[in-house]
């Protein structure tokens, strides 16, 4: 974590036989308290770098807006574009 909520993640999602993507963030993500008590909100965005297997050479974007309530229950929803070689 870096001051003022905000914070940084790379690595690499294994998709077993499809292959893997490795992800570094774009600036910085940021979380912090909601509007409800108990609850904090955030989001990041994560550049694709590449991939192995099927997702070789594969580059793009995925983003994520998130909540964290106080007993550490997640709600993650993730958005991307992703793309391949032919």
């Amino acid at each position: 974590m870096l001051e003022d909520g905000e914070f940084t993640e790379d690595g690499t999602i294994d998709f077993g036989e499809a292959g893997t993507l490795d992800f570094s963030t774009i600036g910085t993500g940021w979380m912090g308290p909601s509007a409800i008590d108990g609850l904090t909100h955030g989001g990041i965005s994560w550049r694709v770098d590449g991939g192995t297997g099927p997702l070789e050479g594969a580059s793009g974007i995925i983003t994520s807006n998130f909540t964290v309530s106080g007993s550490g229950d997640v709600a993650d929803n993730q958005w991307g574009v992703i793309y391949v070689k032919d």
